[in-house]
C-alpha cells in the first residue's frame, strides 16, 4: 500500500495559474493543511496524535484536498546553488497573443527544460518565468528560443539575475487557522 498519494497527485501541471474548485474548509482540513505545512512529510500516525482524528479521516480528507487541487503536491526545498545552478527570472511583454499563441507558448515553455515555473500575469508583463541553469549559455539558449518562437508577438523582455533570496514562504503562517483565509 502506497502511503505517498502519488496516485492521487498524478502529474499536476505546474505552469499557469490553478482553477479553483469549490471547497470549504472545515476546522478539521485547517489543522491537516496546517500541519502539512509546517512538516510536509508527516507520518499519518503523527497527524492523528496532533489532531486527534482518525487515520482512515485524515486519508480522506488528504485525498478530498488533493482532488480539489488544494493540495498540489508534498517536496522538500532544495538549495540549488549549493549544487552550481542560479536562478535567473524572466519578464516577457507580449503585443498581443491569440489563444492558439497562449497554447503554443505553454506548451513551448513546458518542453524549455531550464524553465522551472511560468505564469501568465496581468500588467506591462504578460508573462513571468523562473530559468534555473548551471551555465549563462543555457538561459541565452532559452531566451534566444522564446525570441525566434515568439518574434512576432513580443514586445519587450527583461531578463533578472536572481542573487539572492531574502525570505521564501509557500504557505504563509496562519493561514489554515480559522476566521483567516480563504473559505
Amino acid at each position: 500500500r502506497d502511503p505517498s498519494f502519488a496516485k492521487e497527485l498524478g502529474n499536476n501541471d505546474p505552469i499557469g495559474l490553478r482553477e479553483e474548485v469549490p471547497l470549504k474548509f472545515d476546522k478539521k482540513d485547517r489543522m491537516i493543511l496546517s500541519r502539512l505545512t509546517n512538516d510536509p512529510r508527516m507520518k499519518i500516525s503523527k497527524l492523528v496524535q496532533e489532531t486527534r482524528l482518525s487515520s482512515p479521516t485524515i486519508m480522506y480528507r488528504i485525498r478530498k484536498l488533493i482532488k480539489a487541487k488544494r493540495i498540489l503536491g508534498f517536496k522538500a526545498l532544495v538549495n540549488v546553488s549549493q549544487f552550481g545552478y542560479h536562478f535567473r527570472i524572466l519578464l516577457i511583454e507580449f503585443d498581443f497573443l491569440t489563444l492558439a499563441d497562449e497554447e503554443k507558448l505553454k506548451q513551448f515553455l513546458k518542453k524549455q527544460e531550464c524553465v522551472l515555473f511560468a505564469s501568465k500575469m496581468v500588467g506591462k508583463w504578460t508573462l513571468i518565468a523562473y530559468l534555473l541553469a548551471k551555465k549563462p549559455e543555457e538561459f541565452e539558449n532559452t531566451l534566444t528560443n522564446i525570441r525566434k518562437a515568439f518574434s512576432r508577438n513580443i514586445k519587450s523582455h527583461e531578463p533578472l539575475l536572481l542573487l539572492k533570496w531574502h525570505k521564501y514562504v509557500d504557505v504563509p503562517k496562519g493561514i489554515f487557522q480559522l476566521g483567516t483565509g480563504k473559505q
